[in-house]
């Protein structure tokens, strides 16, 4: 099974199977690159993104490892959460809708964390668990 089906199996309430989903863009870019996508400052903690469907990582990332393998599929999450329509605005929309955009990172992390633990990497599984709590919701 390959990260994007291994994401599909991990989800719930999924409403297609998986052969009606078209596979996102994969594509490395620079961690300056990488920011500047999600809206931050150049040095920001990003090491994936999915937007536009497409996977966006930071080329420093080894996604050949357990933890570059979790953050790929941190992102395919996004993705199938988008052809899903689990997203109800265009883009990332953080600020309008922080409740719903940590509730999808809540699923994402969760999942990537079980991967982790799945692959043994406790260490960064509970690193990833404590992430989604960091967004801060007026």
């Amino acid at each position: 099974m390959n990260l994007y089906e291994l994401a599909f199996s991990m989800m719930a309430g999924l409403i297609f199977p998986l052969h009606n989903h078209p596979r996102p863009d994969v594509v490395e870019v620079s961690k300056e690159q990488l920011c500047e996508l999600f809206g931050a400052e150049k040095h920001c903690g990003v090491l994936g993104l999915y937007l536009n469907d497409t996977v966006y990582f930071a080329g420093e990332l080894d996604i050949e490892s357990v933890r570059g393998k979790s953050v790929l599929l941190h992102e395919y999450v996004h993705h199938l959460q988008f052809q899903n329509r689990k997203y109800t605005w265009p883009g990332l929309g953080r600020a309008r809708h922080c409740q719903e955009y940590r509730a999808l990172e809540y699923e994402a992390y969760g999942i990537q964390a079980r991967y982790l633990m799945n692959n043994g990497d406790a260490i960064m599984a509970h690193q990833v668990l404590r992430t989604p709590k960091l967004i801060q919701c007026e």
